[in-house]
C-alpha cells in the first residue's frame, strides 16, 4: 500500500493521511544508522482531524513499517498551514529500553548477548540473529547502564553485524546472509547517471599500541618465600622466630624471576638486639641490612635489589656479628640475626610496574597497509579491562584500525526497478571498465505517486570500492597520459608548420633579391 497512514499516540485512530506534498517524502537509509521518512503536509479542507493527529510520537505507517515521528515543523505562510515531518523506524525507538545491569567485559555469543540486552524490555521487541554465528565470540565493551540502541550498536560493532528490523523484529545478520544476489544492473547512462566516487582519509588509522590489562596485586608481588622455605647453615634457634648469634650462619634460596628490574624485599624484624645482615645475589654484594632499633620491636621492610634480571638467581644472607654503626645497645645484649616463624612470609619478589611493566603484556599492530603512505597514522593507545593472548590482541587492534581510505560510490538509479536494502547488484560502467558486485549502504527513494530518480551509494567495507578507485585513477592517468601525448604532438606540428612557413619567406626572399639584381643590370 502506497499510501501513507497516521496512528495516533493513544494507538486509537488510524487514519490514512491526506495533503501530503509528494514531491517532499523522501525515504532515507543508511546501514546501522539511519532510517526515517521525512515529508511536508498541507492543512487543507477535509483533513483537519488527520492535519491535528500528525505529531511527535505518532506513528506513520508506509508499507507495512512503523514510523515515530521525532521531528515536526509547523508552519504558516499567511493562510496556508503546514507541517514538515520526520519519522524514525519504530526499530529505533529501542533506545527508549534502559538497560540498568552492567556486565563486566566478557566473551559473548551473538544471540547470548542480544538475548541480554532485550530481557524484560517491555516495549514489544524481539532480538535475534541470522547468520552463521555458532562459533564466534566477541568482548563487547560495557555491556549495560546504556540505553538498547547504545547497547545494540556495540554489539553490531563487535560482532561486524547489520542491524535490520522488520517493525519490532530486529535481527542482527552477518554480510552474507544480509544480502542478496538480484539480477540487475546499475549501467552508466543506461539507467545511471552523475556517478560519484570519494576518497576521505579523514579516519586513517595504521598503528596503534594495545595495552594488556593492569597488573593486580597478586600479579605484582607474584613471588613470597616464608622462613621455612629458607636453607639455613650454622647455629640456629628454631623455635617461635627464627635467630641466631653465630657469626657466619647464612640463609639461603633460588628465586625465578619474571622481568628485568623486578626487585627482592625483605620483611625484617627490628629489635635493640638486632644485628647485621649481608646480602649476596649469585655470589655477589648487594647490601646489609641492619636489625638494630632503639625503640619498640616492629617490622620494616627493605629493597634488597631493584634491579634484578630475568631468570634464576641465588640469594644469600650472611649474619655479621655487629649491631651497626650507629647501634646503642644494652651492654648486656649480643647481635642476633633474626628472620620469622616458621610460616611467616619473609621475602617478596616485586614486579616492575614502571612505564608499560604495570601492564600484562603491550602490543603494536601496524597494518600492511601503512606502507602505502608517507607516515603512521596512530590510534589513540587500546587499554583492554579484560586478559587476552597477543592473537586476540592483534584482532582487537585490526577491529579498531581503519588502514584504508573510506571510498563511497554513489549514483543517480532512473530505472523503475524496485531496490530492496539488502540486495546486491551489478555495477557496470562501459567507458571506465567497471564490471563489478557492489552492496547497497545509503539509499534515498521517493513516493511512487510522485516519480524521482532515487540515489544510491555503496562503500568500501568491501574490497570492490578499492577496485573501483584503482580502476577510476588508472583510466584517469590514461586519459592524462593520452592529452600529454596529443599536446606533445600538437606543438611538434606548429613547431613543423612554423618551420615551413620560414623556409618559404626566406625563398621568396631570395627570389625577390635576384629579380631586384636582374632589373638593375638591365637599366645599366
Amino acid at each position: 500500500m502506497d499510501q501513507l497512514i497516521v496512528r495516533s499516540t493513544s494507538g486509537e485512530y488510524e487514519e490514512i493521511v491526506t495533503g501530503i506534498d509528494y514531491s517532499s517524502f523522501a525515504y532515507n537509509y543508511e546501514q546501522n544508522s539511519t532510517r526515517e521518512v521525512t515529508f511536508t503536509v498541507y492543512k487543507i479542507p477535509g483533513n483537519e482531524f488527520v492535519y491535528s493527529l500528525i505529531s511527535n510520537e505518532a506513528s506513520i505507517i508506509y508499507h507495512g513499517q512503523e514510523y515515530v515521528i521525532k521531528t515536526s515543523t509547523e508552519i504558516q505562510s499567511g493562510f496556508l498551514y503546514s507541517k514538515q515531518v520526520t519519522a524514525h523506524h519504530v526499530y529505533l525507538s529501542f533506545q527508549d529500553h534502559a538497560i540498568e545491569t552492567a556486565k563486566d567485559d566478557k566473551k559473548w555469543k551473538l544471540q547470548d548477548a542480544l538475548d541480554f540486552v532485550a530481557k524484560d524490555n517491555g516495549l514489544g521487541y524481539v532480538v535475534d540473529c541470522a547468520g552463521d554465528w555458532s562459533k564466534t565470540t566477541k568482548t563487547v565493551d560495557s555491556l549495560g547502564n546504556q540505553t538498547g540502541s547504545d547497547a545494540l550498536n556495540s554489539i553490531a560493532e563487535a560482532f561486524s553485524a547489520i542491524i535490520f528490523a522488520d517493525n519490532r523484529h530486529i535481527t542482527l545478520y552477518d554480510k552474507a546472509t544480509f544480502y542478496q544476489n538480484v539480477d540487475k544492473t546499475f549501467r552508466y547512462l543506461h539507467n545511471t547517471e552523475n556517478v560519484t566516487v570519494e576518497t576521505d582519509t579523514t579516519d586513517l588509522k595504521t598503528r596503534v599500541k594495545v595495552y594488556g590489562t593492569k597488573k593486580s596485586k597478586k600479579e605484582i608481588n607474584y613471588l613470597k618465600i616464608k622462613t621455612s622455605e629458607l636453607t639455613l647453615a650454622g647455629t640456629w634457634v628454631k623455635t617461635s622466630t627464627y635467630n641466631t648469634k653465630a657469626s657466619g650462619a647464612t640463609a639461603s634460596f633460588t628465586i625465578d624471576v619474571k622481568g628485568d628490574n623486578d626487585a627482592l624485599e625483605f620483611a625484617s624484624r627490628l629489635d635493640l638486639d638486632g644485628g647485621t645482615w649481608s646480602f649476596y645475589i649469585d655470589g655477589a654484594h648487594v647490601t646489609d641490612v641492619v636489625q638494630y632499633t632503639s625503640d619498640k620491636v616492629t617490622t620494616k621492610t627493605f629493597t634488597i635489589s631493584d634491579k634484578l634480571t630475568k631468570g634464576s638467581h641465588t640469594v644469600k644472607m650472611v649474619f655479621v656479628s655487629s649491631f651497626g654503626t650507629n647501634a646503642k645497645p644494652p651492654k648486656s645484649y649480643q647481635p642476633h640475626g633474626y628472620l620469622g616463624t616458621k610460616s611467616q612470609q619473609l621475602f617478596t619478589v616485586v614486579a616492575n610496574t614502571d612505564g608499560d611493566n604495570a601492564y600484562n603484556g603491550t602490543y603494536v599492530y601496524v597494518s600492511p597497509e601503512e606502507k602505502s603512505y608517507q607516515h603512521p597514522y596512530e590510534l589513540a593507545p587500546i587499554k583492554l579491562t579484560k586478559s587476552e593472548t597477543q592473537a586476540e590482541m592483534i584482532i582487537t587492534a585490526k577491529a579498531k584500525l581503519k588502514d584504508k581510505p573510506t571510498v563511497t560510490l554513489t549514483l543517480t538509479y532512473k530505472g523503475h526497478e524496485a531496490i530492496s536494502e539488502r540486495e546486491q547488484w551489478v555495477f557496470f560502467h562501459e567507458t571506465m571498465g567497471f564490471n563489478t558486485d557492489v552492496q547497497l549502504i545509503t539509499l534515498t527513494l521517493h513516493h511512487p505517486f510522485y516519480w524521482q530518480p532515487a540515489t544510491v551509494g555503496f562503500s568500501n567495507d568491501t574490497n570492490n570500492m578499492v577496485k573501483i578507485q584503482q580502476q577510476w585513477l588508472r583510466q584517469l592517468r590514461t586519459q592524462q597520459n593520452q592529452l600529454a601525448t596529443q599536446s606533445i604532438n600538437l606543438q611538434n606540428a606548429l613547431d613543423e608548420a612554423d618551420e615551413s612557413t620560414h623556409q618559404i619567406i626566406d625563398s621568396m626572399a631570395d627570389d625577390n633579391l635576384a629579380a631586384d639584381e636582374a632589373e638593375t643590370t638591365t637599366k645599366k
